[in-house]
C-alpha cells in the first residue's frame, strides 16, 4: 500500500485532469478505489490507447515526469529468445553471416508483429516526487511458457475502453473487465497466488457482476476468451473464492 502526500496527490489530480482535457483514451485497470489518497500495490496502473501513447510520452515529459521506457528490453528479449528457439541457426549466423543474421532477426521481428495475439507491446513507467505511473499500450500477461507477455485478444481491450465508465476524475473498468484483469494478473503475473486484496476485490467485482444480466454475459465472454473451453472451471472457483487453485487447474488440463 502506497500513501500519497498532499503534494503528490495535487500531482495525480492534475496530470489526470491534462489527460482528460486532452481527451486520451486511458482505464485505470485496477487499485483506483482509494485515488489519490493511496494505492495498493506500487504503482498506478493503466492501460493507454495505442494511438495515443506516443502523445502520452509527450505528455510526461511536459509534466515533469521521468520515463523509464522498457521496450528497448523487450525488443532485445525477443531477439535472445530466438537465439534461444534456434542457437545453431543463430550462433551460425551470427559468427558467419552476419548480415543475414540481422536480416533473419529482423523478419523475426516482423512475423511477431503480425501475430494479432502479441504484436507491438510497450510498456513504460514516468515518476514524479516519488508518484509512480505505470503505463502500457496492450493488455498482456506473462506466459506460463517461457515468462514473455503475450497479449490478450483485441477485443478484451477494445471491450474494456467501450465499457470504461467515470470515476471521481479518473476512467476505470466495468466490473467484469476489472475482474478479469485481476484474475488473469493473478494467475499468469503472481504465478497463482493471489495477494489478499485481490481476492478480497475480486469477491467484491463478481458480486456486483452477477447483480446485472448484461455484466454477467460479458463476464462469460471474457472468460471464454482468456480461458477458452475452461472458462466454466474458472468461473467456478471464481464463484467459490478458490482463486489460488485456478493456475492448478489450468495445469492439469489438456484443453488450455
Amino acid at each position: 500500500m502506497i500513501e500519497y502526500t498532499p503534494d503528490q496527490q495535487k500531482i495525480i489530480k492534475s496530470f489526470f485532469s491534462i489527460l482528460n482535457k486532452e481527451d486520451i483514451q486511458y482505464v485505470i485497470c485496477r487499485g483506483f478505489q482509494n485515488l489519490p489518497k493511496s494505492v495498493p500495490g506500487n504503482d498506478i496502473d493503466f492501460l493507454v490507447d495505442s494511438d495515443a501513447y506516443t502523445k502520452i510520452r509527450r505528455l510526461c515529459d511536459d509534466f515533469g515526469f521521468e520515463v523509464d521506457s522498457r521496450n528497448y528490453i523487450d525488443h532485445i528479449i525477443s531477439l535472445i529468445s530466438f537465439a534461444l528457439n534456434s542457437p545453431k541457426i543463430a550462433i551460425k549466423k551470427l559468427t558467419q553471416e552476419p548480415l543475414d543474421a540481422l536480416r533473419l532477426l529482423f523478419q523475426k521481428q516482423k512475423m511477431d508483429s503480425s501475430n494479432s495475439l502479441r504484436n507491438q507491446y510497450s510498456e513504460f513507467q514516468a515518476v514524479k516526487n516519488n508518484v509512480h505511473i505505470h503505463f502500457f499500450n496492450h493488455l498482456a500477461y506473462k506466459s506460463p511458457k517461457g515468462g514473455l507477455k503475450v497479449r490478450v485478444h483485441p477485443t478484451i481491450e477494445q471491450g474494456m475502453f467501450e465499457r470504461r465508465r467515470k470515476y471521481l476524475n479518473y476512467y476505470v473498468p466495468a466490473p467484469p473487465d476489472e475482474l478479469v484483469h485481476l484474475v488473469c494478473r493473478g494467475v499468469f503475473d503472481k504465478d497463482g497466488q493471489f495477494p489478499e486484496y485481490y481476492i478480497e476485490r475480486c469477491n467484491e467485482l463478481y458480486d456486483k457482476t452477477i447483480e446485472s444480466k448484461r455484466y454477467e454475459d460479458t463476464l462469460h465472454q471474457l472468460l471464454s476468451k482468456v480461458f477458452f473451453k475452461l472458462d466454466g472451471t474458472v468461473e467456478e472457483l471464481i464463484r467459490e473464492e478458490k482463486y489460488n487453485d485456478i493456475k492448478f487447474e489450468l495445469r492439469k488440463s489438456t484443453n488450455y
